[in-house]
């Protein structure tokens, strides 16, 4: 399943979310300003994060 870290204010996230919903794609939505959801996340990425299974 894919991890989406992302804002409700971000238009770059809503995109993405839009996107995976129009695909079909199952992902999970995590708040990315919480500091907590992505501790093992690269917190220097501006754009939304997405990540699957490694």
């Amino acid at each position: 399943m894919i991890t989406l870290y992302d804002s409700a204010f971000s238009p770059f996230a809503r995109k993405v979310r839009l996107v995976l919903e129009h695909k079909g794609l199952a992902f999970q939505a995590l708040d990315g300003l919480l500091k907590s959801s992505h501790a093992t996340a690269d917190t220097l990425v501006p754009a939304p994060l997405a990540g699957g299974p490694r």
